[in-house]
């Protein structure tokens, strides 16, 4: 029986075309599976990655939302550079659009679904059944009926803390992993990313009160092209458990200003136990 009162901890590292899991929790129990890589999912990434991106090339981009349409063919003039950098993702100047015939979100809806078929096929493997076994067993411990928890968030499932190397592996969805739909799991198994590497720890972590609401600081970016109520309906249901305060970009700020006021907020001497992001990645193949 594994023991209830340990964190699980899930390692994946790819070594040449093999990844090696490594699954640790309770008194010293580990759980190790190697499974081959198919290059198929590199593929079925970069096709969804190259879909993503064409997609939201059509799209209003900008402050503000464009009112015309995405097919308008009339020429527009290049605008003028601000005089401070643009928030990242913006478009400091644009030329002609020409109508689009193509149907950008049925690509990127099929695109989503050959890669997520694939990602689930991979992880069903069977090199992989005792990691997922290891994990609904864990689930049935700590799963409500066995959980001493008063906390909300706590009494309702698990938490896997997965670290991935290399970054092109941990880009993956793994959040969307179907681990408990083969075994009698217990209550939600959450997958959390952790960075392989800590170079360091508070000096003087501040021991939290059991009485204390839990911080969450929830960052919004520039919401062209994108509907972020949703994301801060879902931040905002926790409000009876968790103290929340939100973040980003309004209409008139710059983005010095932007910038500085995330750099208070994340400041704050009062600490934060979770930080929310929402908005447009722009990675680049160098970062």
């Amino acid at each position: 029986m594994m023991a209830t009162s340990a964190q699980i901890r899930l390692k994946i590292q790819q070594i040449g075309q093999i990844c090696l899991f490594e699954l640790s929790g309770g008194h010293g129990q580990q759980v190790q599976a190697t499974l081959p890589y198919p290059d198929e999912l590199t593929t079925l990434y970069r096709n969804w990655q190259r879909v993503y991106l064409s997609f939201y090339k059509t799209m209003p981009v900008g402050p503000q939302a464009l009112a015309e349409p995405l097919a308008e063919p009339t020429p527009r003039k290049p605008a003028q550079p601000p005089a401070e950098p643009p928030l990242r993702g913006w478009v400091v100047a644009s030329g002609g659009l020409s109508p689009s015939t193509t149907d950008w979100h049925t690509k990127l809806v099929e695109a989503e679904t050959k890669l997520l078929s694939q990602f689930h096929r991979w992880l069903r493997s069977a090199e992989l059944f005792d990691i997922r076994a290891a994990i609904a067993r864990y689930s049935q411990h700590l799963g409500p009926k066995n959980s001493s928890s008063t906390t909300p968030l706590d009494s309702d499932g698990i938490t896997v803390f997965l670290t991935c190397t290399p970054l092109e592996l941990a880009r993956f969805p793994w959040e969307a992993w179907e681990i408990g739909t083969d075994f009698a799991a217990a209550g939600t198994i959450r997958i959390v990313r952790t960075p392989p590497t800590i170079r360091a720890i508070a000096d003087h972590p501040k021991k939290r009160s059991s009485q204390r609401k839990a911080r969450i600081l929830a960052i919004l970016g520039d919401d062209s092209g994108l509907n972020f109520q949703g994301d801060r309906d879902a931040v905002t249901s926790l409000a009876r458990v968790a103290e929340i305060q939100f973040v980003g970009w309004q209409p008139g700020q710059t983005a010095a200003a932007v910038k500085i006021q995330i750099q208070q907020a994340i400041a704050d001497p009062q600490g934060w136990d979770v930080l929310f992001f929402a908005g447009h990645s722009n990675e680049t193949q160098v970062t």
